[in-house]
């Protein structure tokens, strides 16, 4: 799932589902907008973007190898990506420290694109490693050096900059598990974090530049499916995290503990933070809860 604000100030969330289509919903009164169709399968994952001339973009990517790029408020395509010879699972967006926007996207065929979202082209080639671990979070973790990060079978973390192509090392200590997504943090003392969450619920904080594991959240029954980063009013850096248990849990981050947990009334797919709340998808559906910490 992907918020957005359209040009009259209206909040926008985008969700994809398994009828090869993308579902806008208008969140000032949670209706149903025209959807944007275009894909031959399944929409994976959604993400939106900026253009300089003040241009809200849409990014929907598929099982169908395509990654395509709408103007968000008329449907409009702009781009269809294609150089992924796989599904494509992940799409990330932001800005290069030159203000272009980019799109970052992942596939089962392991090398991640690094898209120019104004002009559509590639603009760089990211290796990936094996299957099992090409789980990477595209984030500015933090604002000075832009990354993309990737985890090799070894639980090894490389941080690759998109400002120069370089990349670097760091091994986290003590991680066991097969992980199912990696997720990047800037906290506001200016600690760069890494959160991992493995395919038995387990998710842990670590230090990105020593690797050190900061804690341990117990509070799934399953699998962590989606996470998002926030920072709470009072400066806490926060986690927000769902499962299949039916549970949404916010963490703080900096202690390890639980600030609040929702229980769901279905087994929720998607997940995306407001100003004041959670967005949930429950396949094409979205609910919101609100949070007075946020």
């Amino acid at each position: 799932m992907a918020t957005a604000t359209a040009s009259d100030g209206t909040p926008l969330a985008i969700i994809g589902d398994d009828v090869h289509t993308a579902i806008v919903w208008d969140l000032s009164g949670i209706q149903h907008l025209p959807t944007f169709t275009g894909h031959s399968a399944n929409v994976q994952a959604v993400a939106t973007a900026v253009l300089p001339d003040g241009t809200s973009l849409a990014i929907t990517a598929g099982d169908d190898r395509t990654v395509i790029v709408r103007d968000l408020a008329t449907g409009a395509r702009l781009h269809a990506l294609t150089g992924h010879f796989d599904r494509v699972t992940g799409v990330s967006t932001f800005t290069a420290p030159d203000g272009s926007p980019l799109g970052v996207t992942r596939s089962d065929d392991l090398p991640t694109l690094v898209w120019n979202l104004i002009t559509g082209e590639p603009d760089q080639v990211v290796a990936g490693f094996s299957e099992e671990s090409a789980v990477l979070r595209a984030d500015p973790a933090l604002q000075r050096a832009p990354a993309i990060l990737t985890i090799r079978p070894d639980q090894t973390v490389v941080a690759w900059a998109l400002a120069t192509g370089e990349h670097s090392f760091c091994t986290l200590i003590g991680l066991t598990g097969r992980i199912a997504e990696v997720w990047t943090f800037a906290a506001p003392d200016g600690m760069a974090l890494v959160v991992t969450a493995c395919y038995d619920g387990t998710v842990m904080v670590w230090d990105l530049t020593t690797g050190e594991r900061l804690h341990t959240l117990a509070g799934h029954d399953y699998e962590v499916v989606e996470m998002v980063t926030v920072v709470a009013s009072n400066g806490a850096p926060l986690a927000l995290t769902i499962s299949p248990d039916r549970t949404a849990i916010a963490w703080d981050l900096r202690s390890g503990h639980m600030v609040d947990r929702c229980f769901l009334p279905h087994e929720p797919k998607a997940l995306s933070v407001t100003a004041h709340g959670m967005l949930v998808g429950y396949g094409p559906e979205v609910a919101y809860f609100a949070f007075d910490f946020l």
